[in-house]
């Protein structure tokens, strides 16, 4: 597990933001161990597609740009 990702889960967040996003993982990662609901922004609008759709296959709450 990367380091941020080892924080974000400790500090249980309200809301994640996940920037440079990519597929989502680390923001879905969180969101699942915390129940925080992820922002997530990829300059990439198929990383982006990708992202909700593996959100959504996880159930993830989230809005992804």
């Amino acid at each position: 597990m990367l380091p941020t990702a080892r924080l974000g889960a400790s500090t249980r967040p309200g809301v994640v933001i996940d920037l440079g996003c990519g597929v989502g993982t680390q923001g879905i990662w969180i969101a699942k161990e915390t129940g925080a609901l992820v922002l997530g922004t990829d300059r990439s609008t198929t990383a982006v597609r990708l992202a909700r759709t593996n959100a959504s296959l996880h159930g993830v709450l989230g809005h992804w740009y």
